[in-house]
């Protein structure tokens, strides 16, 4: 059952991409051909499911229920984070409340109606693979501290294949647990913008300053000591320009875009860099969009993979100097190596 389990989860993965890909990011039809294809609406659907899945599935219909039920449990999963990360949160309870009414037989019937709730999980799947591995991460485990498993487990029993498939809180890099938390604070900040509950965009140039500003406070708050937002700051530059020089020199044209900021940073001493983020609300929006492009959809290995990229390409010795985890991040790399090549 783990493979049937984790097989269907992987098939459906890449036929969504297909999907997102042929409707060029359209997500209301992308949503509207996976309920065509679960509810056994488009023939052509089914064909490249199958064509993907090399017709490993002898019964479709049985997988297909096990899809929805990835999606539910996958939604659950999404709602509990932001819920408890400050993130849409009335939305996320409400939703986690509709949830936990549900067992495997209301979720089918919510996808044979077509119903907006079944809408609505299915953006909510989209969301959870669409983010980085440690947000994937950070979801499960967050489940069992908040001992929701029995819960995720009534909406999908087959859950347990994957629930416990996580990264323990102590065995996080420095590095991720920031990647994270900026991804977290860069969602809050727009969330709270985009509300604007008090009127506040008036007090702006335009909504990218107000997101600015935004951030810049959530920053503060997580990191009260100046030192300890000096460094947050100093790795998100690390990390954008490393990524930027790595997919410039990958010849990823999409990337070209951010070549200023690769000029600022090689020409700048690193205190003028980190004094600008704060005090040029352009530069510190336009290096976010380097970031969150660089970070958004990382999987597991990608960061390695980007080291060992960088080293041939760039510069190593300003790279040191930008990131305050670097000599830390070797050394796990290192031991990450020798443990897969064993």
């Amino acid at each position: 059952m783990n493979d049937i389990y984790a097989y269907a989860y992987d098939v459906f993965l890449i036929w969504v991409d297909s999907m997102n890909t042929f409707f060029q990011g359209d997500k209301d039809k992308v949503i509207n051909a996976v309920l065509d294809f679960l509810n056994n609406k488009s023939p052509h659907y089914d064909e490249e499911f199958k064509k993907i899945s090399e017709s490993q599935f002898k019964n479709l219909n049985y997988v297909k229920k096990l899809i929805m039920l990835i999606i539910a449990s996958k939604s659950y999963m999404a709602n509990n984070y932001d819920y408890h990360h400050d993130i849409n949160k009335k939305l996320s309870r409400k939703m986690m409340d509709e949830l936990e009414t549900m067992n495997p037989e209301t979720i089918i019937k919510n996808f044979y109606q077509r119903s907006e709730f079944a809408e609505a999980i299915i953006d909510d799947y989209f969301s959870f693979i669409n983010s980085s591995y440690i947000y994937q991460s950070q979801c499960k485990s967050l489940i069992i501290k908040n001992n929701k498993r029995d819960i995720i487990l009534k909406l999908n029993p087959f859950e347990i294949l994957d629930l416990y498939d996580y990264i323990e809180d102590d065995k996080y890099t420095e590095s991720e647990i920031c990647i994270q938390t900026f991804l977290n604070i860069y969602e809050q900040s727009l969330l709270e913008s985009l509300n604007d509950e008090y009127g506040e965009e008036e007090n702006y140039s335009c909504l990218e300053e107000f997101i600015f500003s935004c951030m810049i406070t959530r920053i503060k708050d997580v990191f009260p000591e100046e030192s300890q937002v000096k460094i947050f700051i100093k790795y998100l530059l690390s990390n954008v320009y490393e990524t930027v020089v790595t997919e410039l020199k990958g010849h990823n044209e999409d990337y070209k875009k951010y070549a200023d900021i690769i000029y600022f940073i090689e020409n700048t001493e690193i205190e003028k860099i980190i004094s600008r983020f704060f005090n040029d609300y352009q530069f510190a929006i336009h290096t976010t969009d380097a970031f969150l492009e660089g970070n958004d959809y990382l999987v597991e290995g990608d960061l390695i993979g980007k080291r060992d990229q960088f080293k041939r390409v760039g510069n190593v010795k300003l790279l040191r100097k930008l990131n305050p985890f670097y000599q830390n991040e070797e050394i796990v790399y290192k031991k990450i190596k020798e443990t897969s090549q064993n």
